[in-house]
């Protein structure tokens, strides 16, 4: 994956200098900002894959979407959340954790969310997991 230019940056000191990210970087910070939410079980593969994937270190950011302009980013997020939870209080924390986490690691603004809520992870009487995905 190519990376993307995101600042000049000449500080006092005059020394000249380019700040670059790959997206995966971009990826990964939305991937664990995300995973903090209470509510979202996982991190989908989108609808071409529908096996959920935890936090591990190959699929992280499979199921996430970046653009990345040279001052700002925009985030498709595609998540299995948990039954009984508000679905439009986890995509308002969830914005909220995306913004801050971002702009306090890269700079970059925020410009735009959006989630597509692949499937619901749902608990049955006997405490045992059982995932539906539609």
């Amino acid at each position: 994956m190519k990376d993307v230019i995101i600042k000049d940056a000449i500080n006092k000191s005059g020394i000249k200098g380019v700040l670059t990210f790959d997206p995966d970087v971009i990826k990964t910070i939305a991937a664990i900002a995300s995973l903090e939410i209470e509510g979202i079980y996982a991190i989908s593969g989108g609808i071409f894959d529908g096996i959920a994937q935890k936090l591990s270190n190959k699929h992280l950011y499979k199921g996430i979407k970046v653009e990345i302009g040279s001052e700002e980013v925009s985030i498709s997020l595609y998540l299995i959340v948990e039954y009984n939870h508000s679905i439009p209080d986890i995509y308002h924390n969830l914005k909220s954790n995306l913004q801050q986490s971002l702009e306090f690691m890269t700079g970059l603004k925020v410009q735009e969310v959006n989630v597509r809520i692949d499937g619901l992870k749902i608990y049955d009487d006997k405490e045992k997991e059982k995932e539906v995905t539609y």
